[in-house]
């Protein structure tokens, strides 16, 4: 089964780019433009991943993961980013560097299903 991807980002490039990338590798993704908008899809649906920017205008990626922990728990959270990492975002979250590297996200992605498939 295919991990479902909810693709959050303010810049509607960068959710095109990834939301294509991603679907072409198999994965199932929805984007969407911003936090608010994301926490309601996250109460309506069943996502496997949450792939966030971390500067957004209505919230930032760190409180939509910290508010996705409520609707959410078992979701796996990665903020993408081109600033330093900020503290306290908790040992659940996963960080990439923007510009993407395609490889090193494909890498992340795939890591959890690789530990499962040697289980």
């Amino acid at each position: 089964m295919s991990q479902r991807i909810l693709i959050v980002d303010d810049d509607e490039s960068t959710r095109q780019v990834l939301g294509r990338l991603l679907a072409g590798e198999g994965y199932l993704t929805e984007t969407c433009e911003s936090a608010v908008k994301a926490l309601q899809l996250l109460l309506s649906g069943e996502y496997d991943v949450l792939l966030t920017d971390l500067l957004m205008d209505d919230m930032t990626g760190l409180e939509l993961v910290r508010a996705s922990r409520e609707v959410s728990p078992a979701l796996r959270r990665i903020i993408m980013t081109g600033h330093p990492r900020t503290e306290g975002a908790g040992a659940d979250v996963e960080w990439i560097a923007k510009p993407i590297d395609v490889d090193q996200l494909l890498a992340l992605l795939a890591a959890p299903l690789l530990a499962l498939s040697k289980g």
